[in-house]
């Protein structure tokens, strides 16, 4: 193996934590707020020789002082990993009913408005494949079960239309269970995603689309452009569908962009870093 399972675990939720903080100065940047690239100093300076551990509630550096406060620089979702990982050890496994307990009293938070008494705020698509990683990381070893338990997982914050969810969750933690194990091809990748995802909707199309940018060679650019552009036409095509069906499709295509983009910007440089 070239890399131990542990460096590969701290890589994933590195990536996890970077671009946790990354998205959230962007979506900042988008109300006026300026960025703060102090914020991103702690995780840039990490060597192969820092460990990255969870704590109660802070995201620890290991080799130096900083800490990394999650109430502070974690997204909803990136907390609710957290607080899911805690879940996995705490039970040796998925056990629906602290799963369900831990959703239930995150989804009571300020965060999930807690003056409603039913729990109907959904989170998006990439925001539930970033809160179901910790499955993919603990279940990667069989895909046959981790899908099963993803399945399990996501139904308890997923009460309506939860297929068009799970395939965002399915195709990212399949992904990095393929890649603890060392056995991600590039070049076959999406192509395995799609058949592992068992089916076709608006994700599938834009990881098709990823495929295609991938053979041509494209800069992140153009692929960002590209695929802004497919998913405004598959909404728009859904539209046109939904009216004649007289049904809502419950996810805009353009939820599905960061994740097509993750897709193409590993797979476009794999194990870089810098570049992914």
């Amino acid at each position: 193996m070239r890399h131990s399972l542990l460096s590969k675990f701290q890589g994933t939720i590195l990536g996890a934590v970077l671009g946790n903080v990354i998205g959230l100065q962007y979506q900042r940047q988008l109300v006026g707020i300026p960025a703060q690239t102090e914020d991103l100093l702690p995780i840039l300076q990490l060597t192969k020789y820092q460990q990255l551990t969870l704590s109660r509630s802070t995201l620890a550096l290991n080799s130096s002082s900083s800490k990394i406060p999650i109430d502070k620089h974690s997204s909803g979702c990136g907390r609710l990993a957290v607080a899911w990982v805690q879940s996995l050890i705490r039970c040796n496994g998925l056990d629906l009913n602290d799963w369900r307990n831990t959703w239930e009293a995150f989804a009571k938070s300020e965060i999930y408005h807690p003056q409603r008494t039913e729990f109907q705020s959904l989170l998006n698509p990439c925001e539930s494949a970033v809160a179901a990683l910790p499955i993919a990381m603990f279940f990667h070893e069989n895909k046959a079960k981790l899908r099963e338990k993803i399945m399990l997982a996501t139904e308890v914050w997923q009460k309506q239309n939860g297929q068009e969810y799970e395939t965002g969750v399915l195709a990212v933690g399949f992904a990095i269970a393929r890649s603890l194990k060392q056995r991600l091809d590039p070049a076959t990748a999406i192509e395995q995603t799609i058949a592992y995802v068992k089916t076709d909707n608006a994700l599938t199309e834009l990881l098709l689309q990823v495929q295609i940018l991938l053979e041509q060679g494209a800069d992140l650019e153009t692929a960002t452009t590209h695929l802004c552009k497919s998913a405004t036409d598959l909404r728009e095509k859904l539209g046109e569908g939904e009216k004649k069906s007289q049904t809502k499709s419950i996810v805009n295509p353009e939820n599905f962009i960061p994740i097509a983009l993750a897709f193409y910007c590993f797979l476009n440089t794999p194990e870089d870093l810098r570049l992914s």
